[in-house]
């Protein structure tokens, strides 16, 4: 039987970006590297903006801190699009070990685990902007991410035969920053597309994600970013 949006659960909005982004002290940027950062950034919006379309396998794992280990790598999918209202529309689909969906689609959110049941539904509301930081990297202005982020040019590195260069983000919001510490993402610098990420969290906990055969400009079906869900499943409806 269906539950609807009458169980409503209040989440402050660290709930939301866990949601978000699926996993289980900040200072402000120094002089060095200005240059390196600003050619990034700049890079970065100008690729962004020819961006309609995202598509990549990813494979995804989660460190954790105090075991000194990773957990079970995870392995899916990654779709994002441009809506004609600019917003972000995101599907990312771990397929193995265990299926899992998540849908951003405009003000609204969705996780469903086919293999339980359930899904959760959730009003991203005044938050909606943030639903990017599941596609962080892509697509965003270098202004947006300057409001959001003290950023900083680490490196060039090379990465399964692919240069990149590396950046690191510090969120600004004191709330987001007592969850997520730190982005470190890895260009391309043909694309200026992250091939990989590190999010860290405050008890050093990180996920690393990795993206592969990435397709840019690929027609996605209206179908990806939205989901009929089965009637025997249990919905849960939370607010912003």
């Amino acid at each position: 039987m269906r539950r609807s949006a009458s169980k409503t659960i209040h989440c402050s909005f660290p709930t939301v970006l866990l949601f978000l982004l699926l996993t289980a002290a900040v200072g402000a940027q120094g002089p060095a590297n200005t240059a390196e950062l600003d050619t990034v950034l700049q890079k970065m919006e100008e690729n962004g903006a020819r961006i309609k379309s995202f598509s990549a396998q990813l494979s995804q794992k989660k460190y954790i801190n105090v075991l000194q280990e990773f957990d079970t790598e995870e392995k899916g999918m990654f779709y994002y699009a441009r809506g004609g209202d600019a917003s972000a529309m995101i599907r990312k689909e771990i397929q193995s070990p265990n299926h899992t969906i998540a849908i951003i689609n405009k003000d609204q959110g969705l996780l469903y685990h086919p293999k339980i049941k359930q899904a959760q539904k959730l009003a991203l509301g005044q938050h909606k902007d943030k639903a990017e930081f599941m596609a962080i990297g892509i697509g965003q202005s270098r202004q947006k991410l300057r409001d959001n982020f003290f950023i900083k040019f680490l490196k060039h590195e090379e990465l399964d035969g692919t240069r990149t260069s590396v950046i690191e983000m510090r969120p600004k919001s004191e709330k987001t920053a007592a969850f997520l510490t730190v982005i470190i993402l890895w260009m391309d610098e043909q694309s200026w597309l992250p091939i990989q990420s590190k999010l860290q969290e405050l008890n050093e906990d990180y996920l690393l994600t990795r993206f592969t055969n990435m397709k840019i400009n690929a027609p996605l079906p209206d179908s990806t970013f939205s989901l009929r869900l089965p009637a025997d499943v249990e919905v849960v409806s939370q607010e912003d």
